[in-house]
């Protein structure tokens, strides 16, 4: 048996590995299996610094906005979905190549032995990453054994492969068994890479048929309530029409920005889920999703922005959550005001962040249990996650399971790493569309937000020109989203910059020196270019 090359035995690594990746995501999607492609690559974000942490934020969301691929949300965890990927592959690259290196002479080490090594010590790795992280839906004792079959035999035949290799190059060139040895081992590698990549298109296809309508079940003002609730539906039907191609007043749920610390969103069983409450309480409680449903609920629009949206970016969306006021539930365990500063919650995911006391007596701060008149999606939190007026969405934990009232000022995962502690939203004003309609006429159309401030004006300013008010559809859908404005201009051919700004209820005006989204969210001024 001659060598095999550790070029060779690396490339076959990385080939094989995808097969992994697409078996182990349908046993993931369909049997809630682990998955440790998105699962390693998960656990290094919770571990590495949070300097490194959010240099890798920053740049995935500049590369997204300077080649405008898409939605940032989107093709965020479509980057890190590759980027996750491509370490899976690369691990799978240096298991080949430690195959090749130590098991291509059978007088030294059998290429099987070398393969069954490697698989045990990939199997006992990912094994203590679960234990660290915890198992899967499938259990404990399925996915040890799922790992197994999966670690050990894609190393075993990794070493098959490469020592069917080797022996067919020992053989001389006319040898039948040779073409034999080498025909076998590329179309076992062919059916293996076949195989996969059809199991996934079959799956892909069958998700895709099941994908939800992008539309949103309008709720009649009226039947919100609380402190938030919206307008009259009278009020609501005398405004005006947004221009075309400003993005919807209500985010459809598919649509609904999502940035949080998983590749994938925890899927959490509503019969084994139990909200705990307890801390400085005098009555610890445990209720189960169906137990809280029936408490008084409140629905209220609301719109939520990510700290890292960079100025007029997509990470900001308006929805009708539908929940239990936080303050309620914490009377009713008994929460010891007097020394209480705050709540810390704990997620199914590991995140973990600290509600100031005010907040937390805010009768507009909810448990939020359905979004849009639907459950809550597993992407943005089912069963349980709390909406806080006035914050970024890093203080808006999802995938609740644990409220703590704490007598100190603890912190959060994000601002453990660098972030606002505070998390207030600067106003923001973005341009959606520009519009022309003939004979020099622009119409501008966008939306302007300030957290609970509310927005008071919008202005926007052509070329050198001066600032002028747009127009505002007023009243907004409620006092906690955003509002739509529109803006009519008559200029001259060529090429034009339009910019805009906006002030807040209170009179402070948008700041619009430029500054990034870290620590504190992006300030400055949107702008378009267009050609009359």
């Amino acid at each position: 048996m001659r060598r095999v090359s550790a070029g060779f035995g690396f490339v076959l690594g990385m080939l094989t590995s995808i097969p992994i990746i697409v078996i182990t995501f349908f046993g993931q999607q369909q049997y809630g299996l682990p998955f440790p492609v998105f699962d390693l690559f998960d656990l290094m974000a919770r571990i590495l610094p949070g300097k490194m942490v959010t240099f890798g934020i920053d740049t995935i969301v500049k590369i997204i906005s300077v080649f405008g691929s898409g939605g940032l949300s989107g093709t965020a965890k479509l980057a890190e979905h590759g980027i996750a990927i491509v370490q899976f592959v690369l691990i799978g690259g240096i298991v080949g190549l430690i195959i090749a290196l130590f098991g291509r002479r059978s007088t030294v080490i059998d290429p099987s032995t070398v393969g069954l090594g490697t698989g045990a010590v990939l199997f006992g790795f990912f094994t203590g990453l679960y234990v660290k992280t915890g198992f899967p839906p499938a259990g404990i004792v399925v996915s040890v054994a799922w790992l197994g079959v999966v670690f050990i035999g894609w190393c075993v035949i990794q070493a098959a492969m490469v020592r069917g290799v080797a022996v067919a190059a020992g053989m001389p060139e006319d040898n039948p068994e040779r073409r034999k040895a080498l025909y076998l081992g590329l179309s076992g590698l062919l059916a293996f890479l076949t195989g996969a990549f059809g199991l996934g298109y079959l799956w892909y296809r069958r998700k895709e048929a099941a994908t939800t309508q992008r539309s949103v079940r309008p709720l009649a003002p009226e039947r919100t309530s609380g402190p938030a609730a919206s307008p009259s539906g009278r009020a609501l039907a005398r405004r005006w029409e947004p221009v075309p191609g400003t993005r919807p007043e209500v985010t459809p749920n598919p649509d609904f920005y999502r940035v949080d610390i998983n590749s994938l969103p925890p899927q959490l069983n509503t019969e084994e889920w139990r909200l705990e409450i307890g801390g400085a309480v005098a009555s610890p409680l445990k209720l189960t999703l169906p137990e809280i449903r029936e408490m008084p609920a409140i629905s209220q629009y609301i719109t939520l922005a990510c700290i890292s949206n960079p100025v007029g970016g997509d990470l900001i969306s308006t929805t009708l959550l539908t929940g239990v006021p936080l303050a309620t539930l914490m009377q009713k365990a008994g929460i010891r005001t007097e020394e209480v500063q705050g709540i810390q919650i704990e997620c199914a995911d590991g995140f973990y962040e600290t509600v100031s006391a005010a907040d937390m007596q805010d009768p507009r701060t909810l448990l939020a249990y359905a979004m849009n008149q639907e459950p809550l999606p597993a992407a943005h939190g089912f069963p349980l996650r709390i909406y806080i007026p006035n914050r970024y969405g890093m203080k808006q934990p999802k995938w609740i399971t644990r409220l703590t009232a704490i007598s100190g000022g603890e912190g959060g995962f994000w601002e453990d790493r660098g972030w606002s502690q505070e998390a207030r939203p600067h106003i923001v004003s973005i341009i959606d569309t520009v519009n022309q309609s003939g004979d020099g006429a622009v119409e501008v159309g966008g939306i302007a937000w300030a957290g609970d401030r509310g927005i008071q004006q919008v202005e926007l300013q052509v070329d050198d020109g001066d600032w002028e008010p747009a127009e505002l559809r007023s009243p907004p859908l409620s006092p906690l989203t955003w509002i739509q404005w529109r803006y009519q201009w008559q200029g001259d051919p060529g090429k034009h910059e339009v910019r805009v700004r906006a002030y807040d209820g209170t009179g402070a005006r948008q700041i619009m020196q430029p500054g990034g989204p870290n620590p504190a969210g992006a300030t400055g001024v949107d702008q378009q270019t267009f050609t009359i």
